[in-house]
């Protein structure tokens, strides 16, 4: 992993924490993650990465599915998302490969 992909790894998990600090936040959501929820919108997610591709961190063929943050054996859940379901073909800037 290079030093960029850190770096924003660790700004993807920073935001978390953020949001549940806000004691007057409305309870965390439930089911498939949307697009327009301020988290996923933080995190520029797309349910179809071939809409990310106007962004400059998309590498063509990343998507959930092939993210390490993507629990297949979980309901297509992803751990950015507190294990909420997110499309196997989406994507945002948190994509990381899975190790191998």
């Amino acid at each position: 992993m290079d030093r960029r992909r850190f770096m924003q790894l660790g700004l993807a998990c920073g935001l978390i924490p953020l949001v549940s600090l806000d004691s007057k936040a409305a309870p965390a959501p439930t089911g498939e993650v949307q697009e327009d929820e301020p988290q996923a919108q933080g995190l520029n997610y797309v349910k179809k990465a071939s809409d990310a591709s106007k962004n400059s961190k998309y590498v063509a063929g990343s998507t959930c599915q092939n993210c390490m943050f993507f629990q297949a054996d979980k309901n297509n859940g992803c751990t950015l998302f507190g294990g909420r379901k997110v499309e196997e073909g989406g994507w945002c800037v948190a994509w990381a490969p899975k190790p191998k």
